[in-house]
């Protein structure tokens, strides 16, 4: 895991600020040093009406994203068995803040400091949080929806943490983000959103206005290049001679056409709501109190 600095989340708070104040919000800004757990929790006690969290963002699902580092590969790993990875997926995504880097180094050096206020706030801790009666979390940074997917529980990871923190909408990102692009794309999804109290609307709406401008200022082919990406390769099949079919009847996975979602990483976020998952659940059981017999379809037939 490597956390470069991040000047855009600077630019990111200086643009959100007075546009949260024009709106009639008290806002209290985390910068650099201040931006540690401790004053999180705090915030957290008070359930702000709107949590934004501009920082890296990260999910250790093998050790190969951990390289050759040792103090990170022993925050993460099994104090049983220090070459496993921690069974608890919630433990293994979270978030960078002021501190995190510092953990690492004392544990590569064999201090033990990992403790509440380590600078790494992992989904397990976020889960704690008070965001009852909170409107919008919005988790600028790369890679927060990502997870471990299990039987029976879905998704583990950050989406999930939040969730049970009690946020009724979470916007959130499934790849790498740029750091300068996120800034004007976050200050038009909450103008927009301020404006109309629509989150999900909102987000759709910039999207379109992004993709399409992205379009017309580079062009369709740079609009719809992904940057590095196993399954859509550049130059794209089109450009190169059609491979020949091989004998089992697909074509290789590097052959695959391009999904043009697959390179607008920023702007292919999630809104997850609360309320969805309340009306999926009463649902279900108004179903199984009308019908006691009924069960659930099983998602493997």
């Amino acid at each position: 895991l490597k956390f470069a600095p991040l000047p855009g989340t600077q630019k990111e708070a200086e643009r959100l600020h007075p546009l949260l104040e024009k709106n009639g919000f008290s806002v209290t800004q985390l910068i650099g040093e201040k931006a540690t757990e401790s004053n999180l929790y705090l915030a957290s006690e008070n359930t702000p009406h709107i949590l934004h969290l501009a920082t890296h963002g990260f999910f250790v699902g093998n050790r190969k994203k951990l390289g050759d580092n040792l103090g990170q590969s022993r925050f993460f790993s099994s104090a049983e068995n220090p070459s496993a990875l921690l069974d608890d997926p919630m433990k293994r995504a979270g978030l960078a803040l002021t501190g995190a880097k510092s953990t690492f180094t004392a544990l590569e050096k064999g201090n033990r400091t990992r403790n509440s206020n380590d600078g790494i706030l992992t989904a397990r801790e976020a889960a704690e949080l008070d965001l009852r009666n909170n409107w919008l979390t919005t988790l600028s940074a790369c890679e927060t929806g990502a997870g471990e997917s299990q039987d029976g529980e879905g998704v583990l990871g950050l989406r999930r943490a939040f969730a049970q923190a009690g946020t009724q909408n979470l916007l959130l990102t499934l790849w790498p983000v740029s750091d300068d692009r996120t800034v004007d794309f976050m200050q038009a999804f909450y103008e927009c959103a301020l404006n109309s109290g629509d989150i999900p609307g909102s987000l759709t709406k910039i999207q379109k206005e992004f993709l399409v401008n992205y379009r017309e200022e580079e062009s369709l082919a740079r609009a719809i290049r992904p940057r590095t990406s196993r399954l859509c390769p550049w130059p794209p099949p089109w450009r190169r001679p059609t491979p020949q079919r091989p004998a089992h009847g697909r074509f290789p996975v590097a052959e695959c056409p391009v999904d043009i979602y697959h390179s607008f990483r920023l702007f292919f976020c999630q809104v997850f709501s609360r309320r969805h998952l309340d009306g999926q659940f009463r649902n279900f059981f108004e179903t199984r109190l009308r019908y006691p017999s009924a069960s659930p379809a099983s998602p493997h037939k």
